[in-house]
């Protein structure tokens, strides 16, 4: 979620609908999992003040976010990219872009695009984003999260943005070697290149994966012009990527419990060390800010993000 900009957005919108009335609340989770970033985010939304009460703050891996499925409205899913979509403002990433890096981090967004989509209720909209041009950190990883889900989410147009200068969706593109030669097919990838080569492509790196195969789920071919790309020349921005996708039926399934055979002796319940509490010198802060507090405070606690990063108060 790190820096923050489209995390400022959303709390500012759930603050206001449509009609810039007050809006009916809600809870925005914003995830980082680097902690030195986290509280870089947490630091640049604080001047939001009283909106901030809408907002939690968690370091977790996206691709295994805990909480159960269907949980949220909306998802904002921002993965991790090259980044060669911002090269224009920040020309020393040609220093260290390579072909190889958008290969490496394809599975990673499929399996975070994965997570956020069993995350996300029946009739929810998941936006998929990234700041690259590369077709396999994008569309190739939007028509596998279709194929992946047999159905369940539908790639949805985007009317309301006619007005934003927008290029389509790429039906088809080509996957290269590290000499940016071609290669036709995920096939033909593991009979030319060496062994320790081959372990970085995927067969959903293909736009073999956006035609219709029976038995993939889907009977037709998926409309991956849909997808948004907007290019620096046009208005003046970055480059960026954009799918938006609403989740027709439930996904996964209903998972069936195995049952565990017991390994050992039963341990007794874990318990904390010490009590969480927040200073008192925090606690004057509330009083100072909110006026009388009641006593004793209410059972749910209170946390605080502490002074040294990364650490509790």
């Amino acid at each position: 979620a790190a820096p923050g900009s489209k995390t400022m957005q959303a709390l500012e919108r759930m603050a206001c609908d449509a009609s810039g009335l007050r809006g009916e609340g809600g809870l925005v989770v914003a995830n980082e999992l680097a902690a030195e970033r986290a509280h870089v985010l947490a630091r640049r939304l604080s001047v939001l003040g009283h909106r901030c009460a809408r907002l939690a703050i968690t370091q977790h891996k996206a691709q295994r976010f805990p909480g159960p499925d269907g949980f949220f409205d909306r998802i904002i899913c921002d993965v991790p990219c090259s980044g060669d979509g911002a090269m224009r403002k920040y020309p020393e990433k040609w220093r260290s872009w390579s072909p190889h890096t958008g290969r490496v981090l394809h599975s990673r967004q499929l399996q975070i695009a994965l997570r956020a989509a069993a995350l996300l209720r029946v009739g929810g909209l998941l936006s998929y984003s990234t700041c690259s041009f590369n077709p396999l950190e994008n569309e190739a990883v939007v028509a596998a999260l279709l194929a992946r889900t047999g159905g369940a989410l539908e790639l949805c147009p985007c009317e309301e943005l006619q007005g934003l200068q927008v290029r389509p969706g790429l039906r088809t593109w080509e996957v290269t070697d590290e000499a940016l030669g071609v290669l036709p097919s995920h096939a033909d990838a593991l009979r030319r290149l060496p062994k320790v080569e081959r372990r970085r492509y995927r067969r959903s790196m293909w736009p073999e994966w956006a035609q219709p195969v029976p038995g993939r789920g889907g009977e037709a071919r998926p409309p991956l012009e849909r997808c948004l790309r907007l290019l620096p020349f046009h208005r003046n921005t970055g480059g960026f990527f954009v799918a938006l996708l609403r989740k027709r039926t439930d996904w996964p399934g209903p998972r069936v419990p195995r049952p565990l055979r017991p390994s050992g002796s039963p341990r007794a319940p874990a318990r904390a060390r010490r009590d969480l509490a927040c200073s008192s010198d925090v606690l004057e802060e509330l009083r100072k800010a909110l006026g009388p507090l009641p006593a004793p405070l209410p059972a749910v606690g209170l946390i605080a993000r502490g002074r040294r990063r990364g650490r509790p108060c």
